[in-house]
């Protein structure tokens, strides 16, 4: 039985009738996205009946059909927080329709306390698109194909170090999309927990490895981890345009260019390809992409090109704290940032070291060098000393 309602209901296809009293008053359904649903009349009058609708994922859907889930929790915890409350007049029409709080359910309205259903419904295996969309999460389904080890299996080393820079990658696209990117300092534990991703399942023919979003989606399929996927993966398919993907790291900015720069490294070092399919509990998005370990090493050399910028100049004024002529070292404290430089002196500084008193103030003019280190691929700064003298010293040049 088919039935047609407002967005994004739209139309639905009962699939089990649990109850029926002259017609289904306990049912699921599945809507045209393959999202499943658990379906009661909530409460009715001459004129009007009340119908609540429970979105499930998978495995929820599952716990409620055998019984590990109960109803009343199936309807009054909902994964995403809410549900969907549709008025039918008494011609059998919609007559009005509204996400609703879970919560606000009356207990009137809902299946008595401890009542479940005892029952299985065979789900057929279903694509990565339909996962997303039945667990209500976005997936990732990775496919390696490594350089030295068999088709089959990958050294711990690998996935490990690509699991990592995959979960570093998100979680600096997240502060982007959550306001405030910055290349140092801890990133929120509020930006890292939305992001987080879990590894769910393995499976062979080139290895691979499956990988959930562990927030859920909303009631429209969209999320915060979603939108940062939809930035990593868009990124990994411009992998091969230069141009595109310059304009994309420089929007995101931050620390993401140099934690992508890493992923790309690594998978330039251990694969020869991999393989990736995107799916989305939003029937809209979803991508699949393959990238191998020469695109990789050219991504990595443009966002090495965009990160290392010339050496810049800069006056600080500040008390000097260390210095050491024989081994060209130096530090000073800034009064006014309240930070600390430090770093090797020029040889054209040596000369105005040699006088210098250590907890004096002093005008230093340091130079801001950008490395990429080649063991880990992390942006680091250096400061030299250009230049000491002290503030009265400068004011009469």
């Amino acid at each position: 039985m088919t039935m047609i309602f407002p967005p994004p209901l739209c139309r639905t296809t009962i699939t089990e009738v649990f109850e029926f009293f002259d017609e289904p008053v306990l049912y699921s359904c599945r809507d045209e996205r393959s999202q499943d649903y658990l379906v009661v009349l909530g409460r009715q009058s001459i004129t009007t009946k009340t119908w609540f609708f429970a979105p499930m994922s998978r495995l929820r859907f599952h716990d409620a059909l055998t019984g590990v889930l109960s109803l009343r929790d199936a309807f009054q915890k909902v994964e995403g927080g809410y549900i969907f409350l549709l008025d039918e007049d008494s011609r059998g029409f919609a007559d009005h329709f509204e996400f609703i709080k879970s919560i606000d359910i009356s207990e009137n309205e809902l299946p008595d306390e401890g009542e479940s259903l005892d029952v299985h419904i065979e789900h057929e295996k279903p694509d990565v698109k339909t996962i997303a969309r039945q667990h209500w999460r976005d997936i990732l389904s990775f496919r390696f194909i490594p350089l030295k080890e068999s088709r089959e299996e990958i050294s711990a080393a690998t996935l490990g170090g690509f699991l990592s820079n995959l979960q570093a990658c998100v979680d600096a696209i997240g502060q982007y999309i959550l306001g405030n990117p910055t290349k140092a300092a801890s990133i929120p534990r509020s930006v890292i927990n939305k992001m987080e991703l879990k590894a769910v399942a393995v499976f062979p023919s080139s290895f691979g490895m499956e990988i959930h979003a562990e927030t859920a989606s909303d009631v429209i399929g969209d999320s915060d981890i979603s939108a940062a996927i939809e930035e990593l993966v868009t990124l990994l398919q411009e992998s091969g345009d230069q141009d595109r993907l310059t304009e994309h790291l420089k929007r995101l900015r931050g620390r993401f260019p140099t934690r992508y720069r890493n992923l790309l490294v690594g998978v330039q070092k251990n694969m020869k390809e991999v393989h990736l399919e995107w799916g989305s509990p939003n029937p809209e998005k979803g991508l699949v992409v393959k990238f191998t370990n020469e695109e990789a090493g050219r991504a990595a050399d443009v966002i090495a090109k965009l990160t290392v910028g010339e050496p810049t100049e800069f006056i600080v004024i500040g008390r000097l704290t260390a210095g050491n002529i024989p081994g060209k070292t130096y530090a000073i404290f800034d009064e006014v940032e309240k930070k600390k430089y430090s770093g090797r002196v020029l040889d054209e500084a040596r000369a105005d070291m040699k006088g210098a008193e250590l907890d004096s103030i002093y005008e230093a003019t340091i130079r801001k060098i950008e490395e990429i280190q080649e063991s880990t691929g992390e942006m680091v700064h250096k400061y030299p000393l250009v230049a000491l003298r002290k503030p009265e010293d400068s004011v009469e040049d």
